[in-house]
This record gives C-alpha cells, structure tokens and sequence, in this order.
C-alpha cells in the first residue's frame, strides 16, 4: 500500500515537473513567478529515493 502512494506521488510530480518545463520554454517566467521549481525537484527527488528503499526493502 505504502509503494502504490509513493509511486503515484512520484509519478504526478515527474507529470508536474515536465508540464511546467513546458510552459517554461513556451512562455518564460510564467511557472517561476507563481511556484519554485527548486522545491518541486526536491520533493520528487525524496520521493524517488523513497520509492528506491520501498522497493529494494
């Protein structure tokens, strides 16, 4: 149950990240003005590496 959560939460934020680089490159400083990229990468990163230990446990 807990690897279904994380793995879905991974998934919408690497969704997230794509769409946002999107609009990024179609319109620049459209996404950064409202909401910091950097803190997006890190929570997908964490996620990841969670998703990683979840799986390998």
């Amino acid at each position: 149950m807990f690897y279904q959560i994380i793995k879905e939460i991974y998934r919408a934020l690497l969704v997230a990240i794509i769409i946002f680089i999107i609009m990024e490159i179609i319109e620049p400083g459209l996404v950064i003005s409202f909401i910091s990229l950097n803190l997006l990468l890190i929570f997908w990163f964490i996620s990841g590496i969670i998703l990683l230990l979840v799986t390998y446990k």
